[in-house]
């Protein structure tokens, strides 16, 4: 799905204290030992958390998975990626409706497909939207979680059924969770 996941690995460096409002990074290429450079779609300049999102920068998710492995960035440098590194990616994820069921009223629902291969190339393509996959559904709830403050809703196709002016059955708005993320945030992602 690429960058529209990018705000959830936003909440990733927030929630972890890699970055906070206002945080400021450079935008360039992370070159890792016996992996080729990655980079944003063009050098971006120097950009804060807001214009990082807005610019979609992989440079600035780059390090904030760098930071999720516990290091700081050095051409060249040799890292180590683990389960649990995915796993707090996924956490984060999850509560925005990613790679979890929705709760839609549908059978048979799809969690989208989990990578299995652990690596830090791996991880930073997490971050920028380029390893597990996700279903439309599951973005319709990201994006609606996104708008709702953080408040993840169960997503519902019917809202009632009626019989003349009888309601046979109606659905009810139903939290499924809410996003483990500061209001001021939260706020950050949706401007």
């Amino acid at each position: 799905v690429g960058s529209a996941v990018k705000g959830a690995s936003m909440a990733v460096g927030y929630q972890n204290g890699i970055i906070d409002i206002g945080t400021t990074m450079t935008d360039s290429c992370v070159k890792l030992a016996n992996i080729p450079a990655k980079c944003s779609y063009r050098r971006l300049g120097s950009l804060n958390d807001i214009e990082a999102l807005a610019l979609s920068s992989n440079y600035y998710q780059f390090i904030i998975a760098l930071g999720i492995m516990g290091q700081k960035y050095t051409y060249n440098m040799s890292v180590e990626a683990t389960t649990q590194h995915f796993d707090i990616y996924r956490e984060t994820f999850a509560e925005f409706g990613l790679g979890t069921t929705t709760g839609i009223d549908l059978l048979n629902e799809s969690t989208g497909l989990k990578g299995t291969t652990i690596a830090p190339d791996l991880l930073m393509n997490f971050a920028i939207g380029k390893y597990d996959l996700y279903t439309p559904t599951q973005l319709l709830q990201y994006i609606n979680t996104n708008a709702s403050n953080g408040t993840r809703l169960k997503l519902n196709l019917m809202y009632q059924i009626q019989d003349q002016d009888k309601v046979i059955i109606e659905r009810k708005v139903e939290a499924l969770n809410e996003v483990n993320l500061e209001e001021k945030y939260l706020q950050r992602n949706q401007e």
